[in-house]
């Protein structure tokens, strides 16, 4: 699934290194005429996209900017713009995008899971049944429970057999048909 998310994300991250390099371009010219020591950071267009991935992580936010911001007061606007967008807007999509591909992917699992399970539910009537129209005689149903009752599962406890054997008292027939089969192995979901 990780490689799903990737491509499903890639534009977007791709958007995101883009942001960071023109913003890098941006600063690095703009403070490309300070006096040295006042552009730390922003000295090549390499640096500066490396401060502002920093800065859009969050870490190290304000100190990188102070002494810019002392030789060039009017970059706190582009830097908040920047900030804004990276941390605000990227990181949302980024986490929307992730989610919905999780969300997606369980779906798709799930379905999967109860795809196969009603699959071999029916593999195992039609192993176990005979006659026409196919049943499953009392004792078989019985013993074929009773295969089951050594397992730690929590579906195959002492409850779950209490809750099949009823299934031939009463009016009901003293066989299990399609139907009613698969009722009896999924009393517990």
């Amino acid at each position: 699934t990780v490689t799903h998310i990737a491509q499903r994300a890639g534009p977007v991250l791709a958007f995101y290194v883009g942001t960071i390099f023109v913003f890098a371009w941006g600063f690095t010219v703009v403070l490309d005429d300070t006096e040295p020591g006042t552009n730390a950071g922003f000295e090549t267009i390499l640096s500066s996209a490396y401060t502002l991935f920093v800065a859009s992580t969050g870490g190290n936010l304000p100190d990188m900017m102070a002494p810019s911001y002392a030789a060039v007061p009017f970059v706190v606007v582009p830097f908040g713009a920047y900030l804004f967008l990276t941390m605000i807007v990227f990181l949302k999509v980024v986490v929307a995008v992730v989610y919905d591909t999780y969300a997606e992917d369980m779906k798709t699992d799930k379905v999967a899971y109860l795809l196969h399970q009603t699959h071999g539910t029916k593999r195992v009537f039609a192993l176990l049944a005979d006659g026409t129209p196919p049943r499953i005689p009392k004792a078989r149903f019985v013993a074929f429970l009773e295969e089951f009752k050594g397992w730690s599962l929590h579906r195959y406890s002492p409850r779950f057999f209490a809750r099949q054997l009823p299934f031939f008292s009463g009016e009901r027939p003293a066989a299990v048909f399609a139907a009613d089969f698969a009722d009896a192995i999924f009393a517990q979901l």
